[in-house]
């Protein structure tokens, strides 16, 4: 490892001229300058580009057809002509020393690093090296946060840009990296300041969850997992995922819940979500809502199956917006 990597900032952007000049100055002002920040616009309606470019400074635009984060950012990595590549999408912004913190705790048989957000105030127990069995427990890794190797990036083929599982093609890469047994270092640190995106979030739903399974099915292929690592981790995605469609139908329609599930109380905070799935003993509840959602159940979720929990690092609120 050289005395001074050189790093280039990668940020794809999509109708982002509203909030992108906020990312762009967070990687400029940085106490350890990147080399360079390549703005790829995924083939923006709005003034993305123009806004960009007034940023100065280190910016250099990349224009393209729309073809999803994936590929903006593969299209920003084969450009970039830093030694490490730092992605940063174009809501989110990083703390002054966010760069200067990972670059201290480079080695040269590292191959990624990431930190935490300001956000993940409780999730500060996670051991310093992430591995495979702790990525395919839960994404413990946020996109804007990760620094990584250009070599290894360009090693692995990039993201995968299949459309089938967008807005989780972060979380694929990093699981291939891992399992090929690459270092992933976290810093304790809150470094990054996450931005959820201006989409509608529980209208991408279905969307989401098929792209999360998917993904799943394409692991399966590429690392040889076992079918009960396979049904472990669909039963976590459908618990996961059916908790937090309850809690949103919950608030939209809690008078009528709090009629229907006896024992609740008044039922306007948001403590009583968690009174009302404590008391909710099979998971019949979110299996009818994933059912109409993705048209199908996962095998062996009948009866009084009890789904595991994770520890909630990847909540629904951190998934990236799609273009």
């Amino acid at each position: 490892m050289s005395l001074a990597p050189t790093i280039s900032v990668i940020m794809p952007a999509y109708n982002s001229a509203a909030f992108i000049a906020r990312s762009i100055h967070s990687a400029q002002q940085q106490t350890v300058r990147p080399l360079e920040i390549l703005v790829v616009d995924d083939g923006s309606k709005d003034n993305t580009a123009e806004v960009a470019a007034e940023c100065g400074d280190l910016v250099r635009v990349i224009r393209q057809a729309n073809g999803g984060p994936a590929a903006a950012r593969n299209h920003g990595a084969r450009e970039a002509r830093g030694e490490w590549l730092a992605f940063l999408d174009s809501d989110d912004t990083w703390l002054p020393v966010k760069l200067e913190r990972q670059v201290a705790a480079m080695e040269d048989s590292i191959t990624l690093l990431h930190a935490y957000c300001v956000q993940d105030k409780c999730c500060k127990l996670a051991p310093r090296e992430t591995d495979f069995t702790m990525l395919w427990d839960a994404n413990r890794i946020a996109t804007s946060s990760v620094l990584i190797r250009k070599s290894a990036f360009d090693a692995i083929g990039g993201f995968d840009e299949d459309r089938s599982i967008m807005a989780v093609e972060d979380y694929n890469l990093w699981l291939r990296l891992a399992h090929r047994g690459a270092r992933m270092r976290v810093i304790p640190e809150e470094l990054l300041d996450y931005t959820p995106g201006p989409n509608n979030l529980s209208g991408q739903f279905s969307r989401m969850l098929r792209s999360e399974l998917n993904n799943v099915e394409k692991i399966r292929v590429d690392c040889g997992l076992s079918d009960q690592q396979v049904q472990g981790k669909l039963a976590t995605i459908y618990s996961e995922w059916g908790e937090a469609l309850f809690h949103i139908r919950f608030r939209v329609s809690s008078g009528r819940w709090s009629r229907e599930i006896p024992g609740t109380g008044s039922a306007g905070c948001r403590g009583d979500c968690f009174k009302i799935r404590s008391r909710i003993r099979c998971t019949g509840f979110s299996i009818c809502c994933l059912t109409r959602i993705h048209g199908s159940r996962p095998a062996g979720t009948g009866g009084s199956m009890t789904f595991p929990r994770s520890c909630g690092f990847n909540c629904v609120a951190r998934m990236s917006p799609v273009h």
